[in-house]
């Protein structure tokens, strides 16, 4: 839904997903955070595995894995074992937002659509709305 049940608008995968909310509050930044973003994320007790798109393989480095070790202890309050394996994850924080950002289109389109201001200039005018140009905001 482009909306949340108090009728907030979705805009960022965080409004909706723990683990997109946990990487922006570590405040992790360039490859560390693009191994995030591209990973799913299972926490079992002090052990945190992160399943990492296959394609994104070139993104582990010892030193992107330390960093990204250190904010999750400093975040989860403790300290935590990390194990990253490549797989197909399918809700990636990533991923998560190319779907918001899809769904807010489809929403901004549907908007424009059925507006009646828009409709009246199409019918009188023979107006034409470029479909390309409707942005979400």
């Amino acid at each position: 839904s482009a909306f949340l049940p108090d009728k907030q608008k979705v805009k960022k995968a965080l409004q909706v997903d723990a683990w997109s909310k946990l990487i922006e509050d570590m405040q992790v930044t360039a490859l560390t955070k693009q191994l995030a973003l591209h990973s799913a994320f299972n926490q079992q007790g002090d052990k945190v595995k992160l399943t990492l798109l296959e394609t994104k393989e070139h993104l582990i480095s010892d030193t992107a894995q330390l960093q990204l070790k250190e904010a999750l202890c400093l975040a989860l309050n403790g300290s935590i074992e990390l194990e990253i394996e490549l797989g197909q994850p399918i809700n990636t924080p990533y991923a998560l937002q190319l779907k918001v950002n899809q769904v807010r289109n489809e929403y901004a389109r549907e908007v424009v659509k059925n507006d009646p201001g828009i409709q009246l200039l199409q019918q009188q005018f023979a107006a034409k709305v470029d479909e390309e140009s409707i942005q979400a905001r």
